[in-house]
């Protein structure tokens, strides 16, 4: 079998084993006792292919060059009617045979026993170690095997004896032998290697083609290397029709000691498929079934065959890699009759087209009409699900026809869609350009206009995208098929979405026009009320769609997994849409879901739309590293497809999660290669993302420079037109914020006061929970509460009362009414609020699980706190953040915890002379650190409970120590005992 050894490997060096560490120790050891003059019995077991002879020859190689007297021995197929084959190498060294045994001999395996170890004293009469490595001996003779029994039952000394066995050919002999040693006997099996393994032993890089490989070879190494050369199996699942070398050609070699009946059943078992039944295969080579089961059970003796555990009617080869070895070994003119023959016997028990359709593929002749009839049918219906398998057939059936068939049209139609799914887009785009010039009737034409408008919105063309889908859904009459008008709807309300068009809510109403004249259809019904969400998410009317959520969820969670394949960009948009809406729970599963389906299906374009999400909403979950890895696979997904501005969203996405993690200036220089690296398409949405992205991270790292104007264009003007209605709240309270930054708190408190309107009418907990903490912002820098201007501006500049104490579910109604205006507030008044305010965002933040934001918020009601001298709650909230900062690994975070608590620190020992504990020269944190000590309390519970460090608390200690002049902490509590009035309490 083939060589176990690393592909990296100097020629003119010891090849290196791979995975086989076990083995090699074993045989250390085995021959570290033979050295002492023990004799021991080391079993390798493996499968065909795993490596057995590779070893043994390095072993055999070791041994020699140790200086140990080695000898290798293999069984073979053809020397079984031999006797003492096995031991032809050990009986020509010690001199007992040069040609055959005698017939004495051959009957006496005691006699030749004796012989044997007189001859391996005479050869080596010091006694030094010996080694007998004995492979495929599953091929043994049965004289071989008597006189291996004989050997292990009274073994000559200092003789490690090694034997590699297939374990499925194991004949009873052999496992007698195996069962009556008299010596130390390890049994080792060979197991399947390791991906990082395979990938050394082939040259692979590390990566999905390594895993699938390794898959596909069970971690075998014989087989990874013939499935990486020669054995590769075509798209359509069959072997490739190559003649087999290299790696393959043991495999091939097999077949050499069949009859010819049992290469006629193995020929038609390679071709049939990966499975057949017995009747099959006695139907196709034909042989009388009974004849037939007699030729199976011997191909299954040899392990060529297996059954199948649950069903001994099916039956298999014992690995695909021999499949297609054997497949491969059928002359070509044999192997089309043997596929002709199959299709013809599963259409005649009636199978369906996806069945044979790969018979038919590899058996039709130019001008089979009928078979490329076959070929349509099966693959239309999983172009969605397969599309390499489908294109497989589509392309088979293109060469059976000429391009002047009508029948042509519908193939070329069938495979640009599989191209587009499997990836392929520019093939797919030639494909559609150069059926776009061709005469066709309505329905075609429709289905050509849909797959079309697929392709320009995956390319990141919304504008050609929509503009088709208009052109396209106005020449249909009323009665046009529902299953290509209302995809074709849907398709234009979300390219309306995505160019940010001022007509989405009436492409909206489109959709629901063309599902109400059609009969009630349940998947065009559920695909109109996901449309519609994802509409509402961005161009408003999103109370109206949160309460079916739960719903339509329920409903895409009860669809299996190949329904969903059919329409994978259904719970693409609605997984982005519970992302918008901030279900991320529901959005997580059905991103996790839908890249699951489309890993099985090959659904490439889709993939990184759905890797960009879940970035974004690992990000705003605190998962930074998670979300970078997904936004660089999606950026590379969206290159490989020649997708630029879903590179620019996915690189402007990662940048964001390095900006919480590493700080705005690390993110920076991501965003600026994003730039570089992707050409910014005008006006599509994913484009705007990018943009605003940018701004917000230019604000973090502290330039304002034209910032106001910059976002106000990304925007879409002052109305938010081009964000998505379930942002706008929190990018108005942005603005407030820049503008605010920018010295014109006029200008900001109109901003703010857009924020607080939007937040009320969107209704979602994380959008209003950013208004309040933009707000609590503005409170602590000393804005007052007014009640929201008239146009006449009639109220402006008038007070209001602090806001009710309490945490409503929604935005209370003087938080809808209240705007910000330049002025002083009462300090006492506009902390309490401002911490009311906080904190009912860290409570909604929490809820959704937003760990970044939840710390931001708890930052700003920190200050709150301790601007009003609540000292300790606000140093609690400070140990939250950090908590949160070192769980996330979010540096910027962490240093803003770290700085405000030296500020709450500062502020807290700053307190009014009478307190009692200044008469002794001691700050406030240093006499509750005295407090608590002289309850009991150890350094670690101190750090605990005051929420700092074991540091900080014993760098205090050394201060009080030095004030008050004692030494150790008995002596501190017995002085502070003994001052009158200042106990501190037990």
């Amino acid at each position: 079998m083939q060589a176990l050894v690393a592909r990296s490997a100097p020629t003119d060096s010891p090849l290196t084993l791979l995975g086989r560490d076990i083995q090699v120790r074993g045989w250390t050891d085995a021959l570290a006792g033979a050295r002492r003059g023990a004799s021991s019995l080391l079993e390798f077991a493996g499968e065909p292919g795993s490596g057995k002879t590779r070893l043994l020859t390095h072993l055999n190689g070791r041994a020699r060059a140790d200086g140990v007297t080695a000898i290798a021995c293999t069984g073979a197929e053809t020397q079984r009617a031999q006797p003492y084959g096995l031991f032809r190498p050990i009986l020509r060294r010690v001199g007992v045979a040069q040609g055959a045994p005698s017939d004495a001999a051959a009957e006496e395996p005691d006699h030749l026993h004796r012989l044997v170890l007189a001859g391996l004293d005479r050869l080596d009469p010091d006694g030094g170690p010996r080694a007998f490595l004995f492979d495929d001996t599953h091929w043994a003779d049965p004289q071989s095997l008597a006189l291996l029994g004989r050997l292990l039952r009274d073994p000559p000394p200092a003789t490690v004896m090694v034997l590699a066995y297939r374990p499925r050919q194991c004949t009873p002999q052999l496992a007698i032998c195996l069962d009556s040693v008299a010596v130390g006997h390890e049994r080792l099996e060979l197991g399947p290697l390791s991906v990082a393994e395979i990938q050394a032993l082939t040259g692979l890089d590390a990566g999905p083609a390594a895993e699938r490989l390794h898959e596909q070879s069970q971690g075998v190494p014989g087989y990874a290397l013939a499935l990486r050369t020669s054995l590769r199996p075509a798209d359509d699942g069959y072997p490739a029709e190559t003649a087999p070398t290299g790696p393959a050609v043991p495999y091939v070699a097999e077949l050499a000691h069949l009859t010819a009946e049992e290469r006629a059943v193995v020929d038609v078992a390679a071709v049939a498929g990966a499975e057949f039944d017995e009747t099959l295969a006695a139907s196709v080579a034909g042989i009388e079934p009974s004849r037939c089961a007699d030729v199976l059970d011997r191909l299954v003796q040899r392990d060529l065959l297996r059954s199948e555990p649950v069903d001994d009617v099916r039956m298999r080869f014992r690995h695909p890699a021999v499949r297609a070895a054997v497949y491969q070994a059928v002359p070509p003119g044999r192997r089309r009759r043997l596929h002709a023959a199959v299709a013809d016997e599963l259409i005649r028990r009636q199978h369906p087209p996806g069945v044979y359709a790969g018979h038919v593929a590899r058996s039709a002749q130019p001008g089979d009409t009928s078979a490329v009839r076959v070929l349509l049918r099966a693959a239309q219906p999983i172009v969605a699900t397969a599309p390499v398998r489908a294109m497989s057939w589509l392309v088979a059936a293109s060469r059976l026809i000429p391009e002047s068939d009508p029948l042509r049209l519908d193939v070329d139609l069938a495979l640009a869609r599989a191209c587009i799914l499997d990836g392929r887009l520019a093939e797919g785009r030639r494909l559609l350009q150069r059926l776009a010039v061709h005469p066709a009737g309505d329905g075609y034409r429709a289905r050509l206009a849909l797959t079309r408008v697929e392709l320009d919105r995956v390319l990141g063309h919304p504008d050609e995208a929509s503009a088709l889908a208009d052109l396209e859904l106005s020449r249909m009459t009323a009665g046009a098929a529902a299953e290509v008008a209302v995809p074709l709807a849907v398709e234009a309300l979300v390219c309306g979405v995505l160019r940010a068009a001022p007509d989405v809510r009436l492409r909206s109403e489109r959709v629901r026009a063309l599902v109400d004249r059609a009969a009630p259809d349940p998947q065009l019904t559920l695909a109109v009320r996901v449309t519609e969400a994802f509409g509402a998410a961005y161009a408003g009317g999103i109370p109206a769609v949160l309460p079916g959520l739960g719903e339509i969820a329920v409903r895409l969670d009860a669809l299996p997994d190949n329904s969903l394949a059919a329409q994978l960009n259904l719970l693409g948009l609605f997984a982005w849409t519970e992302l918008l809406l901030e279900r991320d729970r529901d959005a997580a599963r059905h991103f996790d879901r839908a890249l699951r389906i489309a890993a099985q299906a090959g659904n490439a374009p889709i993939v990184p739309y759905l890797l960009a999400g879940r970035c974004h909403l690992l990000t705003r979950q605190g998962r930074f590293d998670q979300a970078e890895a997904a936004a660089v696979e999606a950026a590379r997904g969206g290159a490989e497809l020649g997708m630029p501005s879903l590179v620019l969203l996915a690189e402007s996405l990662r940048a964001v999660a390095v900006a919480r993690r590493d700080g705005p200036q690390a993110a920076r220089a991501v965003a600026e290669g994003a730039r570089r690296l992707a050409r910014e398409p005008a006006g599509d949405l994913f484009s705007r993302i990018a943009r605003r992205l940018a701004l917000r991270l230019r604000y973090e790292s502290g330039d304002l420079s034209s910032l106001e104007a910059s976002l106000v264009k990304a925007y879409g003007g002052p109305d938010l037109g081009q964000v998505g209605a379930g942002a706008r709240p929190y990018w108005a309270s942005l603005l407030a914020d820049v503008v605010a930054a920018d010295g014109r708190p006029d200008v900001a408190a109109r901003w703010l006061a857009k924020a607080a309107r939007l937040a009320a009418e969107q209704g979602l907990a994380g959008q209003l929970a950013y208004v309040r903490l933009a707000q609590a912002r503005h409170l602590l820098a000393g804005r007052v509460w007014t009640p929201e201007p008239e146009p006449d501006g009639s109220a402006a500049g008038r007070t209001v009362p602090d806001p009710p104490v309490g945490e409503p579910a929604t935005l209370p109604e003087w938080d809808q009414r209240l705007t910000w205006t330049a002025g002083a507030a009462d300090p006492q008044d506009g902390t309490g609020a401002a911490a009311r305010l906080a904190g009912a965002a860290v409570d909604a933040f929490a809820g959704l699980g937003w760990r970044p934001a939840e710390a931001a918020a708890r930052l700003v009601l920190a200050r709150a706190l301790g601007d009003g001298r609540a000292w300790k709650p606000a140093e609690a909230q400070l140990a939250e953040v950090r908590r949160i900062a070192e769980t996330t690994g979010s540096q910027p975070l962490l240093r803003s915890a770290v700085d405000a608590q030296r500020r709450i620190g500062g502020l807290a020992g700053r307190l009014a002379d009478n307190e009692p504990h200044l008469r002794l020269g001691l700050t406030r944190r240093e006499w509750e650190i005295v407090t608590l000590i002289s309850s009991g309390a150890g350094n670690a519970e101190v750090a605990d409970r005051l929420f700092v460090t074991v540091k900080t608390v014993e760098s205090h200690l050394t201060r009080v120590f030095r004030k008050t002049g004692v030494t150790s902490r008995a002596a501190l509590v017995a002085r502070f005992a003994t001052r009158a009035g200042v106990v501190p309490p037990s």
